[in-house]
């Protein structure tokens, strides 16, 4: 930049550390404008600069955010194996649930009133719930 600018009219980059520091402040983007080429091929070059200097630190914060991201998913593993096949687990658990259903719950009369397919007993299966073919909520309790 210094070659160019240096015989040039009007010129503020007339000396070796005037061009180091323009050149320092155009590539980090600051660009104060106390140094600025004033020829067509200064302003090419300071062009291109810029250009340098914004992909060079686009690339070092993709570097960072690439680094943050890997480190937060190496914490966020799950600890124990991964699963082979999930949705086919889900479909069995799915079954099974149903299945279970269809063994614990089964339409009955209660008051007069026929309960549907669904519901839920305590753990020690003495007391229940179950919605009504009304949809009302039946409460059953076993008195011991």
């Amino acid at each position: 930049m210094l070659d160019v600018e240096y015989d040039a009219q009007d010129a503020t980059i007339t000396s070796f550390g005037n061009a180091l520091w323009w050149a320092i402040v155009t590539i980090t983007t600051v660009g104060y404008g106390d140094f600025t080429p004033v020829t067509v091929l200064g302003r090419l070059i300071a062009a291109g600069l810029m250009v340098c200097g914004i992909a060079l630190l686009s690339t070092g914060a993709g570097a960072v955010a690439s680094w943050l991201l890997d480190r937060g998913k190496a914490q966020i593993q799950p600890a124990g194996p991964a699963r082979a096949n999930p949705i086919a687990e889900l479909d069995e658990l799915t079954e099974e649930v149903a299945r279970l259903r269809g063994a614990v719950f089964e339409d009955f009369e209660i008051q007069g009133r026929t309960t549907l397919n669904g519901g839920a007993t305590l753990d020690d299966g003495k007391a229940a719930w179950f919605r009504d073919s009304e949809g009302n909520f039946l409460y059953i309790m076993q008195r011991t």
